[in-house]
């Protein structure tokens, strides 16, 4: 254990909050914080990476995170090659956490840390341009982490695609996740039977002009343990088994603005 880190990230990564204990933690930190033993709503951190992996090789990448939460993907990133993340959170305890951790794994130099929400504006991010971004259930918190606490959710369907259209101008891929209650309230359904098919549609007709749906990845239980993969007649259809966070899917986004510069 290195008490020098260990004790710190422990005291932040326990630190109560809405979304606190939302991710595991790497290997690699586990080991510097001497394997605590936590309390972790599991959310297949690890099964989504290795997709990704899967899907693009991150050598040599730039990345930006949003909603980086403590960190899982932003390290994880890093230690598979990336060559930089900023990564966005707009808590501090989670965001100063990622900090602590940069520097006790020795990565600090490559990771910017930002204590923010993430904008998703046309010049959120001055001009920079990125190769891949992870946007991994951040924006059915629309109007309540985030953006106008006002907002209806019919306009917020609308924000969360123009949203999405913003990050074409400077995200050459992106991986993106969504869940199906608006700011998490299982009593705001986003869509009105709460299927996959629907968020898929949303999705596709939202955002065509601006990117291509490379893949689309839905979480399978295979002989006990969770794999994303294609999407399938089979493994569209609502699985209430599975809970709700396993019927997330994932996309996989190519940038049409990039691509025709």
């Amino acid at each position: 254990m290195n008490n020098q880190f260990s004790e710190e990230l422990l005291r932040l990564y326990t630190a109560k909050s809405k979304h606190s204990a939302y991710q595991q933690l790497p290997e690699s930190l586990l080991s510097i914080m001497g394997y605590p033993r936590l309390e972790v709503v599991r959310r297949y951190e690890k099964e989504r990476f290795e997709f990704i992996l899967e899907s693009f090789s991150l050598a040599h990448s730039s990345i930006l995170d949003i909603g980086g939460n403590t960190g899982y993907f932003t390290i994880s990133a890093i230690e598979h090659g990336a060559d930089h993340v900023d990564y966005y959170e707009g808590n501090d305890n989670h965001a100063n956490f990622v900090y602590i951790a940069s520097l006790a794994l020795g990565i600090a130099e490559k990771i910017k840390i930002n204590k923010q929400y993430f904008g998703f504006k046309l010049n959120a991010v001055d001009q920079k341009q990125y190769d891949i971004c992870f946007c991994l259930n951040v924006l059915h918190h629309l109007g309540d982490d985030f953006g106008c606490q006002s907002i209806g959710l019919s306009n917020a369907k609308t924000k969360m695609i123009e949203s999405l259209d913003n990050l074409a101008y400077y995200v050459n891929v992106i991986f993106f996740q969504m869940g199906f209650n608006w700011k998490g309230d299982r009593n705001i359904p986003i869509f009105e039977n709460g299927t996959k098919k629907e968020m898929i549609q949303f999705i596709a007709d939202g955002v065509s002009d601006k990117w291509e749906i490379v893949d689309i990845a839905i979480p399978e239980n295979v002989n006990g343990k969770i794999k994303y993969k294609k999407a399938s007649s089979e493994n569209i259809e609502r699985n209430d088994k599975l809970g709700e966070f396993l019927n997330r899917p994932i996309f996989v986004l190519k940038s049409k603005v990039i691509s025709e510069r």
